[in-house]
């Protein structure tokens, strides 16, 4: 049997009146967890990377964009950090919502015949992001194996997005790709990848 139809048996079988008395991942630390990785990541960033000459408003979209994934992965994160079945919204929402950034961009790239996935800026945003990741992801990972996730997969995969959204909004101020759309792309692409390996390590990382 695999672990996580394990845990969603045992999960099931706890008594109603038992998850309203203890629940098991709520204040785990996730918001402090984020908090904190933000506030160690941002100042990190600068100092290995420095600030972007020529800042436009474009980089007040990338902002918002990672505070709202971030936000809403974190939601996530305390949902799933409880040991009872979440909602597909919970289990899928951060996700999509990444994968139709993804696709708007692409769109928009065509639109204005820009090339928004080109090889070079992919590899470079994603190594940087990759990165800049690690030390949000093993802070909230420690946060969330205080809870007792009924899905570790999922919940890998939720770590990763927060942390490689993290990592995105850092770099956001210190990116060198002049075109908004390409950078905001492969940040998008970048964060994809962190939020893929979350998903391969999450049932190592939460497996009760």
């Amino acid at each position: 049997m695999k672990t996580e139809d394990l845990i969603h048996r045992l999960a099931a079988d706890l008594p109603e009146a038992g998850l309203r008395g203890a629940r098991p991942g709520h204040g785990v630390g996730l918001d402090g967890a984020a908090v904190l990785a933000l506030v160690l990541t941002l100042p990190l960033c600068l100092a290995l990377h420095g600030l972007r000459a020529g800042g436009t408003a474009a980089d007040v979209v990338g902002l918002l964009v990672w505070l709202a994934a971030g936000a809403g992965a974190l939601w996530s994160a305390h949902r799933l950090a409880r040991p009872e079945p979440a909602p597909m919204i919970a289990l899928c929402g951060p996700l999509g919502l990444l994968l139709a950034v993804l696709g708007g961009l692409a769109v928009l790239g065509l639109r204005e015949g820009v090339t928004v996935f080109r090889a070079d800026h992919l590899a470079h945003c994603a190594e940087v992001i990759g990165l800049l990741a690690i030390l949000p992801f093993l802070g909230l990972t420690r946060a969330m194996r205080r809870g007792a996730p009924a899905s570790p997969r999922a919940a890998g995969a939720t770590i990763g997005l927060i942390a490689g959204a993290i990592a995105a909004l850092a770099y956001t101020l210190s990116c060198p790709i002049d075109d908004a759309v390409a950078a905001l792309s492969a940040h998008a692409f970048s964060v994809l990848l962190v939020t893929g390996l979350g998903a391969v390590l999450g049932p190592s990382l939460f497996s009760w």
